[in-house]
């Protein structure tokens, strides 16, 4: 059974093991349009698309911006990201809000 299907039928996302090099929960999500796509950061292989309604807020990676593809949560310029929540006429996804909330702390 190929990982896909694997991840596919796995719906908690609790162990996610790449076939390629065997990594062990070592993945980043991307947020693309009205995906959330998963990839491992040793190979670079396509893991999955990991459900919506889920939100690993230390994996997603900022979509736009000077910080344009880093893991949210490893960015330490938190007035850009307090910047970003007052702008209302930006339309953040649920993921990417809610890791910018979690990087500043906010409930």
């Amino acid at each position: 059974m190929g990982l896909y299907k694997l991840l596919v039928m796995q719906k908690d996302w609790k162990e996610v093991i790449c076939t390629s090099c065997g990594l062990v929960n070592d993945y980043t999500i991307t947020e693309k349009s009205n995906q959330r796509v998963c990839t491992c950061n040793g190979c670079g292989r396509f893991l999955g698309n990991k459900p919506k309604d889920t939100y690993d807020v230390t994996q997603i990676r900022m979509p736009f911006g000077k910080y344009r593809g880093e893991v949210i949560h490893t960015v330490n310029d938190l007035p850009y990201f307090r910047w970003i929540l007052d702008q209302s006429e930006m339309r953040l996804s649920n993921g990417v809000e809610a890791a910018i909330k979690f990087k500043l702390n906010i409930k």
